[in-house]
């Protein structure tokens, strides 16, 4: 089964390939404020392990992980994703014994937006719209974080005829 990430600062969605597809959001921020006074590395540190925590106990045999873009204007940002994007890293191959597979959001959004006719809307709507039509489900805007791991699950199985067992 393939577990996808989506990891933001205060969101990380996560997409689980079974035979009925698990998606959630995980929301950092209250993990964050209670960690306030901690370094930088142990708030996400803490932030990895309890995101572990809530994924179920289902064989992993593929992770896919959005990989940080580094091309941003906002510099602590991208910092902060670098972090937090190799403590998940780490601490899942660790767990599964799986290698990381890193995914370009840019690559991978163009591609599944590709025949997307919608093009007045911003790119996380039509990604929305377009992964609610693949899988028959009805996420919404606040949803933005899971739709992007179905996302990437989605074009790492289509890409490398994976399936689901």
């Amino acid at each position: 089964m393939i577990l996808s990430l989506d990891i933001s600062t205060s969101m990380i969605g996560v997409a689980i390939d079974t035979p009925k597809l698990i998606y959630y959001s995980f929301n950092t921020k209250k993990i964050k404020k209670e960690t306030s006074s901690d370094s930088t590395f142990n708030s996400y540190y803490r932030i990895a392990e309890e995101l572990i925590k809530t994924i179920p106990d289902v064989n992993i045999d593929t992770i896919v992980i959005e990989e940080p873009l580094l091309n941003s204007s906002n510099r602590s940002t991208v910092n902060k994703l670098i972090i937090i994007n190799t403590i998940i890293s780490s601490m899942l191959r660790s767990k599964y014994d799986k290698p990381i597979i890193h995914q370009n959001v840019n690559r991978v959004r163009s591609w599944i937006l590709k025949d997307d006719p919608d093009k007045e809307l911003d790119v996380k709507a039509r990604t929305i719209n377009v992964i609610n039509n693949i899988y028959k489900i009805q996420l919404t805007k606040k949803d933005n974080d899971a739709a992007d791991a179905i996302m990437h699950l989605h074009y790492f199985k289509i890409n490398n005829n994976a399936t689901t067992e």
